[in-house]
């Protein structure tokens, strides 16, 4: 059994929304926030989007590490995006 939790898809798409507008806000490329917080282009990518862009489609799952970084490259509190994850999942 994985001790990994996976979010909802619904979750997994609030935050990508999320993402999608505090990078609209910074006028930053996909590829300047990934760099920014330590991750591939593909990854970040993934967590715009709210899912996997191969296989199966499945939602995509940040680590708390990976919220925390994109917290610090955008200048909120990593609650923010927390709180998005847990106020849309089921």
């Amino acid at each position: 059994m994985s001790s990994h939790t996976k979010i909802s898809s619904e979750a997994a798409k609030a935050l990508g929304q999320r993402l999608q507008a505090l990078r609209a806000d910074f006028g930053w490329t996909q590829a300047e926030v990934a760099d920014f917080a330590g991750m591939s282009r593909p990854y970040y990518r993934t967590l715009e989007l709210g899912y996997r862009d191969y296989g199966d489609r499945s939602a995509s799952n940040p680590t708390v590490a990976n919220l925390l970084a994109l917290a610090r490259v955008f200048k909120v509190d990593a609650r923010e995006l927390i709180d998005v994850v847990q106020s849309n999942d089921s």
